[in-house]
């Protein structure tokens, strides 16, 4: 299942297998600090809600066109921008 976490007017899909793994992958330090690196510290970016909602279908759509797009290059966890 993909899901979204919306920081400032950004929003970051990443796909998890159930609602508590999304969780559990929203406060990790390593992702926080992947967040962080993206937001850069730009003003009105900051992350409002840790918690990870289902992403829209438009949503869906976007995060697996990235996917497929960085298939053979991307690591086995892909963070994309999709809002």
């Amino acid at each position: 299942m993909v899901y979204v976490v919306d920081v400032g007017q950004m929003s970051l899909a990443f796909e998890a297998g159930t609602d508590s793994h999304a969780a559990e992958i929203a406060v990790a330090a390593w992702f926080v600090q992947a967040v962080d690196r993206l937001r850069g510290g730009v003003p009105g970016m900051e992350r409002l809600d840790p918690a990870p909602r289902a992403a829209t279908a438009r949503e869906i759509v976007l995060f697996h066109d990235m996917a497929d797009e960085f298939a053979e290059v991307a690591p086995a966890f892909l963070l994309a921008r999709v809002g």
